[in-house]
């Protein structure tokens, strides 16, 4: 099965790299660049849901975290967070899982 969560995204230049975070599950990736960066860090946490559901401990992590599953949607949204280093965005990051019986 297949599934879409929306995540919560800093991104945050160092000087010789953008370090990204989302908050909300507490991962973080990095990039030369922010789209980089960014995309890094939604393969960060598609692996780190896909892990979850090898372990079993999705259902907790994401009720935990106050997620809900959604269907597709458009693009992300940007701004800019008064720190000037700091961007502040939302995206949404597909995973797949597989429902026990």
């Amino acid at each position: 099965m297949n599934a879409l969560i929306s995540i919560t995204g800093s991104l945050k230049d160092k000087g010789h790299c953008i370090v990204a975070h989302c908050p909300e599950l507490d991962v973080y990736s990095q990039g030369y660049t922010k789209e980089e960066a960014r995309q890094n860090l939604k393969e960060a946490v598609r692996l780190f849901l896909e892990e979850a559901v090898r372990l079993g401990t999705l259902e907790q992590i994401l009720s935990e975290a106050g997620f809900q599953l959604m269907v597709p949607a458009s693009g992300a949204k940007h701004r800019l967070h008064p720190d000037q280093h700091q961007t502040i965005y939302s995206d949404k990051v597909p995973f797949s899982f597989s429902m026990r019986a």
